[in-house]
Formats: C-alpha cells, structure tokens, sequence
C-alpha cells in the first residue's frame, strides 16, 4: 500500500517591515520543497484580484474556488511545504474575516509572524510609504509629510484606513490583537512568532527557527539568505522619532506587547520594546 505524504501548511502574516519581501524574493519562492502562494511569486498576475478579495472584499465578491485550485495544484507536486505569505493581510480592516477565509483554505496550517520593536517598524513604515503622499489627485501626489505630520495623523485614524487599501500602522502593529484573533482560529499552540531583530543580531537563532519552520536545512536558508543586502543593512540609523511622539507610542504599545512577552516568553526587553 502505497503511503500518503503528509504536506505541513504554514500561513506567513508577516508582519510589516519585518524583511518580509525579501523572504519571500530570495527564499519561500526559490526552494523546490515549497509550494508558495502569496506576495512576490510568478502566480501573482495571475491571483491578484483572489489575494486582494481575501483580504479585503465582502463575501458577496470573494471566492475561494481559484485558491483552492492553486492550492491543490501545488500539494500535487513533490512539496514538504505548502507556504502561504501574505503581510498586506495585517493591514487589513478584518482581521477576523481573513483569519476564518485562510482557516478555510489550509485548516491545519501554522500561524508564523515575525515582530519588530514598534518605534523601529513605525520610523521604517514612515520612510518607505508616510513621507509623501499617494492614492491622491496629481497635483498633491508625493508632496513631503512630516514625521510628525503622519504620526498624528495615523493616531488620529488609528482605528480606520489611512489609505484607502490600508488600515493604521498602529493597528497593524497591535501585535496581540492580530495574535489573539488568529489563535481563536488556528489555536494558541500553532502560532509561531518570531523576533525581528533577531534576524539583526541573531541570525543563527533565526536561522533555525526557519528551518524547523520550513523543514528546510540551515544550509539552505543561509545560502538563500546570506548575502543579501537586506542582511546586511543594520535598522535604520537615521532616528526620527523623539520627545512626545515616543511617549505616546510607548503608551500605546506597552500594554499590548506587555501581554505577549508574558504569554509567549519573548523576552522582548532585551530589544527595548515599547512595555
């Protein structure tokens, strides 16, 4: 009797401004073990709009049918891995509703995030999508916004979409929030969360912690990951935040990174979380 292989799902969330564009370019896409789906893969013309439905659409517009074609698609071929990637998920205004469509899609999966010191990830967010603006008629389009001018700005809507594709990067960054709504789905035992500056200062450590992840050798992952220029770089050096701003995210966070580190054992002190 011929045996079954057993294919292990894991759901990546991210979170952003956690290198999670560079795992997927230069690691989930490039190992033959894993089948991935999700962000920054040839597949991408093709599942756009289904991704895009997932995460934000009502049930009237969103149909799993082509996922799951994919999905079985890939577990027909030689995968250890099915991998699904996708951190645009967290700045989703439904999170619960992503939670029970990808709990739909891949029902035994592992939950994997990786987190990142708020001040660090907000300083980061800022540079890459705050400083200018989009989504905004031509005259306005990338006209410089302050730091401070986009920080008040996301408090003021911490609870609504800052664009129109994206929620606040405060709420995307309310990492016990988003844990807790996928541990009601997935379970508490298969979330999986990682430390961002770990891949910094430890790499090693976060070295292994993929391979377990991805049942992929460290070998592999450094070879995939090593040499890259996103290793390289060191967190951002050019420190934005100060003064009211850093007091009002640390009051913030504090609580909510408070009751992760003391759930999971992060121990998140050791990189100055906001606590």
């Amino acid at each position: 009797m011929k045996s079954i292989h057993k294919i292990q799902n894991i759901i990546h969330i991210g979170a952003n401004k956690t290198a999670t564009t560079s795992f997927q370019d230069y690691l989930f896409s490039k190992i033959r073990k894993i089948g991935y789906i999700g962000n920054k893969q040839d597949q991408i013309k093709i599942i756009e709009k289904e991704l895009k439905n997932l995460r934000s659409q009502d049930d009237f517009y969103y149909n799993p049918v082509n996922l799951k074609k994919i999905i079985k698609e890939l577990k027909n071929k030689n995968i250890d891995t099915l991998l699904y990637s996708d951190e645009d998920i967290l700045t989703s205004n439904n999170l619960t509703r992503c939670a029970k469509r990808l709990k739909n899609l891949l029902p035994r999966a592992k939950i994997v995030i990786t987190i990142r010191n708020q001040i660090s990830a907000l300083e980061s967010w800022y540079l890459s999508h705050g400083s200018t603006l989009k989504m905004v008629p031509k005259k306005y389009f990338r006209k410089y916004v302050s730091f401070d001018d986009w920080i008040e700005y996301c408090f003021q809507f911490r609870d609504d979409f800052v664009t129109p594709l994206q929620s606040s990067p405060l709420k995307a960054m309310d990492y016990n929030m988003i844990i807790n709504i996928f541990a009601k789905s997935f379970g508490s035992k298969n979330i999986k969360i990682l430390l961002y500056e770990n891949l910094i200062h430890k790499k090693d450590e976060i070295f292994y912690d993929w391979s377990e992840i991805l049942m992929v050798s460290e070998k592999t992952i450094r070879l995939k990951l090593l040499k890259k220029k996103f290793l390289r770089k060191s967190q951002n050096k050019r420190k934005i935040i100060s003064g009211k701003n850093i007091k009002n995210i640390i009051k913030y966070f504090s609580l909510s990174n408070y009751l992760i580190n003391k759930k999971y054992t992060l121990n998140l002190e050791q990189y100055n979380y906001p606590l």
